[in-house]
């Protein structure tokens, strides 16, 4: 098995960090595989990876969509055309009805199985490709960071942001609302944990120094098993993602597994199951008054906190790759 991704460092790009876990989770369970990461999507670089595939000989090739590394570049599908393969459509149902889709069902054609990461996206790849819905399977994500219960006794007072720092994701949201809260409750820390992806630096730096007389910090760049630390000490995340909660949020899925009470926003992608283990605010106001509460009621922010964590254990790496070497194993040997 060969798992194809863009190149990008450790933290700085979230289907990189998966793809990394997830071939050594195979390694580890004695399922031979190897992460490539290529950087030249170009016609010349595709050349080069397909030797290096000859090279290899792996039964299937693997490949994770989207990255912004791609770019433009029709590489990615191609490569799922000419060699036996798996994808991975991370969002697909971000993409739009017309352009969107066209650069997805190259993927569809020859792809002996797609994965997509929630019910939701499946119903919406098979509403337009239904010849391949026989082809299409729901392997959730399990979170990059660590789950972890953090220190015994009351955690500090101490409200996060944590995920990728770019445009889209509700960062601007969470400033406004950690601003407000740290005027009016003393001795609340408001933290930003992060990286910029490589696109998005100077959006990050924007939003830093703009913010530079409040007392909000930033810590960026920090490893997997450093970001678990930093959430298992903190007392409440605010995650305001724009089209809501859902369980391919890897940022969300992180927070719940640190057993952080997690006051986000809601949308088409948010289940029945996951609105019981959040607390849902519409906007700035609501977020304001459901994260007070969990600061000032113990018994409240406990429950939240057990909720949260039995949430995400639904989602763990074992399962993950249990299904992915089922998964594999269908796709190399077809009935």
């Amino acid at each position: 098995m060969a798992l194809v991704t863009g190149r990008g460092r450790e933290g700085h790009n979230a289907i990189n960090d998966y793809a990394a876990l997830l071939c050594e989770g195979l390694r580890g369970r004695h399922f031979p595989a190897v992460h490539i990461q290529h950087q030249d999507w170009g016609i010349r670089g595709l050349r080069v990876l397909l030797g290096e595939l000859d090279r290899l000989q792996p039964d299937l090739v693997h490949v994770q969509h989207p990255q912004s590394i791609y770019g433009s570049s029709l590489a990615p599908q191609l490569l799922t055309v000419i060699r036996p393969a798996v994808t991975t459509m991370h969002e697909a149902s971000r993409y739009g009805p017309v352009l969107g889709r066209a650069r997805l069902l190259p993927f569809l054609l020859r792809s002996r199985r797609v994965v997509v990461t929630s019910e939701f996206e499946r119903k919406y790849v098979a509403g337009f490709a239904p010849w391949a819905r026989n082809r299409i399977e729901v392997i959730p994500l399990a979170s990059n960071i660590p789950m972890r219960s953090g220190a015994a006794g009351p955690r500090p007072q101490r409200l996060v942001y944590f995920g990728h720092l770019r445009p889209g994701k509700g960062l601007e949201t969470f400033l406004r609302v950690a601003t407000v809260m740290a005027e009016a409750t003393p001795g609340l820390e408001c933290l930003v944990i992060g990286s910029p992806v490589f696109n998005s630096t100077g959006y990050a730096r924007r939003l830093q120094a703009d913010l530079a007389a409040t007392p909000i910090r930033w810590l960026t760049g920090l490893s997997a098993e450093a970001v678990s630390d930093e959430l298992g000490r903190a007392r409440v995340a605010y995650l305001p993602f724009p089209d809501g909660a859902s369980e391919r949020r890897g940022s969300l899925l992180a927070s719940l597994g640190c057993g952080v009470p997690t006051v986000t926003t809601a949308g088409p992608h948010t289940t029945p199951d996951l609105r019981t283990s959040v607390e849902i605010a519409a906007n700035a106001d609501e977020a304001i008054s459901r994260i007070r509460r969990l600061l000032a009621d113990e018994s409240h922010w406990t429950a939240m906190s057990e909720r949260s964590r039995a949430y995400a254990e639904q989602f763990t790496w074992d399962e993950v790759i249990r299904q992915h070497i089922a998964l594999y194993q269908s796709a190399i040997s077809p009935r």
